[in-house]
Order: C-alpha cells, then structure tokens, then sequence
C-alpha cells in the first residue's frame, strides 16, 4: 500500500477505522482482489463465474493479510488438492474472525462474506462461532454510536472523543484501544497531549518499541515543537534500539527548537545526559566525557537564554556537581559548581552549605569541609 493511500495521521497496518467513532469508510479499494470463489474451484470454471465487486473490506489488512497467506493463489484444481489447504481454510477463517471483532462500518458485509466462504469451503461448523461474534460486536458498535453526536459537533468533539476513548479502554483489548487513539489524533492531529497519551500507552501497555518509534515519528512531524513529544521520544528511540546517529540527530533537532524555558532546557538536557550515561555504560569505554561536555553544554546554554532564572531550584548544578565528583572523580570542577551555587543567593540556606559539606566527605577531603562548616557559622 503506497503513502499515499495512508495520511501521517493513520496507524501503520491499521485495517480499517472504527465505525464505532463515525469515521467513513477507506478512501478508495484496490484496483483488484482474488476472487474468493476460485478458492475451490477449477480455473476452467472461473470465466463462469462474473467479478465480484470490489470490497472495501480488503483495503487493509485483511486484504494484505489475504494475499501473504497464498490463500488466492489456490486457482485450479492441482493447489486444490495441495495437503496444506485444510491449513489455508484455517488461517482465513482465523482472519474473518478477527475482522468480525472489529466494529467497522463494514461489519454485516464482512459477516456475510465469511458465511459465504464458509459454505463454499464446506466449513458449516464454523458458522455458530462467526454469528455469535458478529451479535457481540454489533451490540459493541450500538454502544459507540451513542458518542457520535458529540463527536459530529464542533463544539463537543474533543470531549466526545476523549469519552470514546476512555470507553474503549474498558474493554482491555488492545485494538479497540489503538483503533480509538487513532481516532483521536486523526481529528486532534495537531494536540499534543493527544499524541503523548498515545505514545505512552504503546510503551507501558502495548510494550511494542517499534510501534511507539512509529508514532512519535508521526506525532513530531504533526507538534515539531512541543518539548514533551522530543523527550518521550528520545527515550522510546533509545528502547527500541535506533542507531545513535538517529538519536543524536533526534537530539540537535530538540535543543535547536523545542526549549522555550528553563523547565523545559534541564528537562531535556537531563534526559540526554542520562541517556549518554546507559548508553556509555552498555559499551563498556568506560569515557565518560561525553556526558560531562553535555552537563556543560547545558549549564552554559541555560545560563546565557534564561539569565538567573535557569536553575532556580539548583537542581541542574547539584546533579551535574555530583557526576564530576562521583564519576569524574574530579573534586574541583564539583567545588566550582558547589561555590556558584552557594554564591548565587543559596548561601544564606544552611541546607545548602551542609549539602556541600556532605559532598565533600563522601568524595572529597575533611580540610574542604571544615572550611564549609565554618563558613557555615557566619553566614546562616
């Protein structure tokens, strides 16, 4: 299926999209399907039989899933009489099942599609199982048809769509639930926390790294500013294995255009930094220095873009204070942090002072933490 056919906004190999949310049918079918009936019949009988007209059904996955069983290769009677054809019979019956739990717009046609294979296959037994999957889904798609009118009002159509939502996660099934997020950032493309509440349920629910990869890669091209979205993805590259010069590039992208705060700036570098850290770690160099140049890079980037307000908290200096001194193993770049922190309005907080003092004992020498603590004395 080319591009194309599929908007950014649509999932990778998602078949159809839910009736359940109003949307249309695909756009267009295929140019061509294998006749189901020459499934079971000579091709000398399949000029007999006229073209069966085109199915939106198989615009998706069924279709692509059709065509890579073999299933429409089964043209005469020598693949007729094949041993593995029982086996073929199965896998289509197993795939109109899980289209018959799909609540599609297609739903009844589907239905009588798969009673019609199975009577040509002389598969009558499976004909109860199909029914009552078809009664269970139709009662499904009458309950989401009930969220329609506010999904079809402008006004009521975020609302309508988180409410689908949240309804579908009810029913724990993970495709009615991606079928529902896809939904939501077909219509809300451009929402941010719709693209985030998507990607964070394919990482903690779905755990499939490469479908998360697939979605932020989308949900960057549609919010290519949001600072969220850079750093959920930066995290969901790494879990998926993506080559560091795919990370890398990820991450220039994001420090050139997503940091519009001092929040957002230490957020985003600590995220990086920490990613370097695995990522040094699982080599095994043991070189740290690339985490170190970022620690830096970030404190004098913040500094010069938000003035004094970059690190109020200290947090940033604290944590970048501990790595030199922990794994730098370098006692006085770790006190040249410790002293700007102390000399830019903290020096008045006793924690702060004991703070250093406890670095010092920890990595450090007594001699530096005794001039701490009679520091300490006099300014607090």
């Amino acid at each position: 299926m080319s591009s194309s056919e599929q908007s950014d906004a649509s999932a990778p190999g998602t078949p159809v999209k839910s009736s359940s949310a109003g949307s249309s049918p695909a756009s267009s079918p295929p140019q061509s399907e294998p006749k189901r009936k020459a499934l079971l019949t000579d091709s000398s009988d399949e000029s007999d039989h006229k073209p069966q007209p085109q199915r939106q059904f198989s615009v998706r996955l069924w279709g692509k899933l059709y065509e890579k069983r073999g299933l429409n290769t089964i043209k005469n009677s020598v693949l007729r009489d094949a041993p593995d054809l029982p086996k073929r019979i199965d896998q289509l019956i197993s795939l109109y099942q899980r289209a018959l739990r799909c609540a599609t717009t297609q739903l009844e046609e589907i239905y009588q599609e798969a009673q019609l294979f199975c009577e040509e296959a002389d598969q009558a037994n499976q004909l109860a199982d199909l029914k009552k999957l078809f009664e269970a889904t139709m009662k499904q798609k009458r309950q989401l048809d009930e969220f329609e009118p506010l999904i079809n009002d402008p006004k009521t159509q975020k609302q309508g769509l988180k409410q689908f939502l949240a309804f579908e996660k009810k029913s724990e099934m993970p495709a009615r639930i991606q079928n529902a997020h896809e939904r939501l950032v077909s219509e809300l493309d451009d929402d941010e926390d719709v693209w985030c509440a998507y990607g964070d349920w394919t990482e903690k629910v779905l755990k499939l790294p490469q479908v998360s990869v697939e979605v932020y890669e989308r949900a960057l091209r549609h919010c290519p500013f949001s600072y969220v979205l850079h750093q959920q993805a930066l995290l969901a590259f790494e879990r998926a294995k993506r080559s560091e010069e795919v990370i890398d590039a990820l991450w220039e992208k994001s420090k050139q255009n997503v940091i519009n705060s001092a929040d957002e700036g230490r957020g985003l570098y600590r995220t990086y930094v920490y990613l370097l850290r695995r990522r040094i770690v699982q080599s095994g160099s043991g070189d740290f220095t690339p985490m170190a140049e970022v620690f830096d890079e970030g404190a004098a980037i913040l500094k010069e873009w938000f003035s004094m307000a970059w690190d109020t908290d200290t947090e940033y200096r604290r944590m970048q204070a501990y790595f030199y001194a922990s794994v730098m193993k370098d006692m006085n770049r770790a006190r040249q942090i410790w002293n700007d922190i102390l000399a830019s309005g903290f020096g008045r907080f006793a924690g702060k002072w004991l703070e250093a003092v406890q670095l010092e004992r920890q990595f450090g020498d007594n001699e530096n933490a005794r001039k701490y603590l009679n520091k300490v004395r006099f300014k607090c």
